[in-house]
């Protein structure tokens, strides 16, 4: 191809026209020649170079003073002069960079310069670098090791030595793509971790794959409900609740006194005295708690005196009419147990009736009733016990009646 070189005045500032590619300068190397334009902005277009551009500089760093520089001309330390046909220009080395198309050429605001000697009649002709196209890929490293305790925190580092890094992409098992360089996994088990990088010019790592495992090494937490006490009056029941983080709780022992080993979550206790309960869990992969202990001390304590009521919805009734007893146990608690006795006409025995629970409390009282419907003529005597228990001394209500017609 041909080259139009421009000859060279005084110092001036310059436009750099590219042509061409010539030989005479080597393969990739572009033929240009200075011409005055009077500007004071250097330029240079090139056809044909593709879009993706990584410049690199060349050679050693030179003297300014003996170096083509963004804008103007220089030569040695002085300007030129005309009527040196024989001159000798000496040129340095600049970086390419900031390239922008337009339309089907490329303007360079910056340029590589290959230095060179030229003597001759005055005419001068220099190279400017084709600019070289990044193709290489990113490279993805991973921190992975082959197995986790609990969880795992994976990091992704990738490098580009060329146009950098654009971003980095993984994706855990078989779930989806993200984007990111940190990994954090908790789910027990093993994992399959693919990871690559993109590139700013586009160019695409190829896919990493890796695997890992994460085992549970955390033993079971177990607590104890309600809190534990000192004291206790006459029995207490602790309940043992365990939680594990990982594989889940297998199973829950305890020995109460220095006894034997059992397994449950209640541990019920009522003979008064010191006791000492120590207790612990293990979970599905066979990581033992340390056991726990806990010392308390039941004391005997004689239950309240009770009182129990019975009150009847009515004092006469025509046989076979229903009629309601009701009272309240005081103190009581719901569903404690009262029963209702009856003598019936004509006989001076008390016989069982029946046995109600406790159906609301009120208070300190809790509340019972019962529908009794008579089968003979003549007078009914009611009255309700109270049998005792932890809760209460047993107590015995008055006597009623109640004439059926």
């Amino acid at each position: 191809m041909s080259t139009k070189p421009g000859q060279l005045p005084n110092a001036q500032n310059w436009a750099l026209d590219v042509y061409g590619v010539t030989s005479v300068l080597g393969p990739n190397w572009y033929s240009i020649a200075g011409s005055t334009n009077g500007s004071n902005q250097s330029v240079a277009y090139v056809q044909g170079v593709p879009d993706a551009i990584s410049g690199t500089a060349l050679g050693s760093s030179v003297n300014p003073a003996d170096c083509w520089a963004i804008g103007s001309v220089m030569y040695g330390n002085g300007a030129w002069a005309s009527g040196y046909p024989n001159a000798v220009l000496k040129m340095g080395e600049v970086r390419v960079s900031n390239i922008q198309r337009s339309s089907d050429w490329l303007k360079a605001t910056h340029w590589s310069l290959k230095g060179t000697s030229w003597p001759g009649d005055g005419w001068l002709s220099w190279g400017v670098e084709s600019p070289t196209v990044d193709t290489a890929p990113p490279a993805t490293t991973s921190s992975v090791v082959p197995l986790y305790s609990n969880s795992a925190t994976i990091t992704l580092t990738a490098t580009d030595a060329f146009s950098g890094v654009a971003a980095t992409y993984y994706k855990l098992d078989t779930g989806a793509v993200s984007q990111g360089t940190t990994i954090v996994v908790s789910a027990l088990g093993t994992h399959s971790l693919e990871f690559w990088s993109v590139d700013k010019a586009g160019n695409a790592e190829s896919h990493h794959v890796v695997s890992f495992a994460i085992q549970d090494t955390l033993a079971p937490v177990t607590v104890p409900s309600p809190p534990a006490q000192a004291l206790y009056d006459n029995t207490c029941a602790i309940t043992l609740s365990a939680t594990d983080c990982g594989c889940g709780v297998a199973a829950t022992f305890y020995s109460l006194d220095a006894g034997p080993t059992l397994q449950g979550n209640v541990v019920s206790v009522s003979t008064p005295g010191s006791h000492y309960l120590e207790y612990w869990s293990v979970d599905k992969v066979g990581n033992v708690e340390a056991r726990h202990a806990l010392s308390f001390t039941i004391v005997e304590v004689a239950p309240p005196a009770t009182t129990i009521t019975i009150n009847r919805s009515t004092s006469s009734v025509r046989l076979p009419t229903p009629f309601v007893l009701s009272g309240v146990l005081t103190p009581g608690v719901l569903n404690a147990p009262c029963v209702v006795e009856v003598q019936k006409p004509g006989s001076a025995r008390w016989s069982y009736s029946s046995a109600r629970l406790a159906y609301s409390t009120t208070g300190a009282g809790a509340n019972w009733w019962y529908r009794y419907t008579p089968k003979l003529r003549g007078t009914y005597s009611f009255r309700a016990r109270f049998a005792g228990d932890s809760t209460g001394l047993p107590s015995l209500s008055r006597t009623l009646t109640v004439v059926v017609r």
